[in-house]
């Protein structure tokens, strides 16, 4: 019986593998008579790893090129940069147990054939690229947490690849005019047989110049369009860098309902992180300087975090109303004082970039969710801010009902 069971064990094993192996190939269905040697966009799928729920999405809609070879340049790039990723957390992380991301080759693109089964309509293919801005800010959050600078090449290297599908509305071949239409062409004139014309009584007459009106247009800024100033007004006000000719422009919140409304606030508030850790390189003590980019990370984290629970809030809840109103950093200040206290508030735009630094008590960090969630009495309200705050800069994977509780929580606030 012992070698007829080892016999079994085997081929079981191998049947396994032979699964594991045998996955469905990254490439779209051929067919809809298009021509896969000759066609106007290429692509290439890819799988993309989920740092934040261990899971892989396929991609289909990202990435279109105007030619195979652009196409592949793209990819190689892509796959170097995602085993720079892999094996930066690897040596970091190596508990975290990080995937690689899986590649598709470069093929005929089916996602805008009506007949294809990869079709993708705008909806799905604005959906697809959300999540690919999603899941690289999550990469990128992962990176800066295992200690990447956020200047390395790891994280510089980050991005959405480009594409070059607008080159291929262009014409592939240039047609050259028939040589009987060429022969057709008349002669130029000899430069002598050039007529001078003076001007006066027989000069030809032409309408005055003011006869002819274009009427003025007022251009818009577009309502998705948000301008953010890149420097931090604290910052400034520390002396630490300088705008051109003092011009500080505030951030356009946009005014669509339907947009998310934490836009504005998370790209302003961004752009003072950014300014923070620009200031952080003139910290001489290397402690200091390591507390305030772990500061600046968990800003970020909790920037990501805050967009998410609006989101999930909605667009017309007091939460979004509050956000959409603070256009102006008094309200951003007070906004941030409501709803992560006072202590918060006192560092959240730092004049010295050292005082970026958040300490939160001991205890209210142990179970932050806990100390949100309690309602009794145990703990102030001061108290249940910042443990809000070192909650959302903390954590990396909100569940949905996490997300709808703090929404809840965070408007009870207001």
């Amino acid at each position: 019986m012992r070698p007829i069971t080892k016999s079994i064990l085997v081929a079981s094993l191998t049947l396994g593998t032979a699964g594991l192996h045998a996955q469905v190939p990254l490439t779209c269905q051929s067919g809809a008579g298009i021509d896969p040697s000759n066609c106007a966009v290429v692509h290439y799928h890819v799988k993309m790893y989920r740092p934040d729920t261990k899971t892989s999405v396929e991609l289909t809609g990202v990435n279109e090129f105007a030619s195979r070879a652009a196409c592949e340049a793209a990819l190689a790039a892509e796959k170097s940069r995602n085993a720079a990723v892999v094996d930066f957390l690897k040596k970091h992380e190596p508990r975290l147990q990080y995937q690689s991301d899986q590649f598709g080759s470069c093929h005929c693109d089916m996602t805008r054939v009506a007949s294809s089964a990869n079709m993708l309509d705008d909806a799905k293919r604005t959906a697809e690229r959300r999540t690919q801005l999603d899941i690289l800010t999550r990469v990128r959050l992962r990176l800066l947490d295992s200690d990447a600078l956020p200047n390395s090449e790891v994280v510089t290297r980050l991005r959405v690849p480009a594409s070059t599908f607008d080159n291929a509305l262009w014409p592939r071949e240039v047609i050259s005019p028939a040589a009987e239409d060429l022969a057709s062409v008349p002669e130029p004139l000899a430069e002598s047989a050039a007529k001078t014309t003076e001007v006066g009584a027989d000069a030809p007459k032409y309408a005055p110049a003011a006869a002819i009106e274009f009427p003025l247009v007022d251009v818009a800024t577009p309502k998705e369009v948000i301008v953010t100033r890149a420097i931090a007004p604290s910052v400034l006000d520390g002396g630490t860098e300088s705008a051109p000719g003092g011009d500080q422009t505030e951030p356009t919140p946009s005014d669509s309902g339907e947009a998310n409304a934490a836009d504005a606030f998370v790209n302003y508030e961004t752009s003072r992180v950014q300014a923070i850790v620009r200031a952080s390189a003139q910290v001489e003590d290397a402690a200091v300087k390591r507390s305030v980019l772990e500061a600046s990370v968990a800003r970020m984290q909790l920037l990501s975090n805050l967009k998410l629970v609006v989101e999930t809030a909605g667009p017309r809840s007091a939460l979004a109303d509050a956000l959409r109103s603070a256009d102006a950093e008094p309200a951003r200040l007070d906004l941030v004082g409501k709803l992560f206290g006072e202590m918060v508030k006192a560092h959240w735009a730092p004049a010295d970039a050292k005082d970026v630094v958040v300490e939160i008590p001991g205890e209210l960090t142990g179970d932050p969710f806990g100390v949100v969630r309690e309602a009794s009495g145990k703990y102030a309200a001061e108290q249940r801010k910042q443990a809000l705050y070192h909650l959302l800069a903390k954590t990396s994977n909100l569940t949905s009902s996490q997300l709808l509780s703090l929404s809840d929580l965070m408007q009870s606030f207001l």
